[in-house]
């Protein structure tokens, strides 16, 4: 039987993270990447891609977040830390330095988030053959 998607697809939803590296997996082995940069860049590509799936185009949908209240939380968070790196960053104040150091931290911390939520097909969504 042939591989046709990631493992672990129960018909309820996968993983962001389980998408992305079967993804991967899948661009590695079939056009033979094995540089670093060029899976990184391709990385870059699905997750982008995966964000418009869900955001315009309605494909994907996310049928559980992470933890919804940490996702806000560090929404809020990281908003905020940016908005001090940049009033600091004008002031020339070591404090831009520091403000960028939690704007990175809230932006890892929102990836892990993201990438734990589960998606899914979108049920209105149809297969063209």
């Amino acid at each position: 039987m042939a591989d046709n998607g990631p493992s672990g697809l129960d018909g309820v939803g996968i993983k962001q993270v389980d998408l992305t590296n079967w993804y991967i997996g899948e661009v590695a082995a079939t056009q033979g990447i094995a540089d670093t940069k060029e899976l990184l860049l391709e990385l870059k590509l699905v997750r982008t891609v995966i964000g418009h799936l869900i955001k315009r185009e309605g494909t994907l949908v996310v049928i559980q977040e992470a933890d919804e209240h940490v996702a806000r939380l560090l929404d809020a968070v990281t908003a905020e830390a940016e908005a001090a790196a940049a009033a600091a960053a004008e002031e020339g104040d070591e404090e831009a330095v520091a403000a960028a150091a939690r704007t990175a931290a809230a932006a890892k911390e929102r990836k892990r988030v993201v990438d734990n939520r589960v998606l899914a097909v979108n049920p209105n969504f149809v297969f063209e053959s």
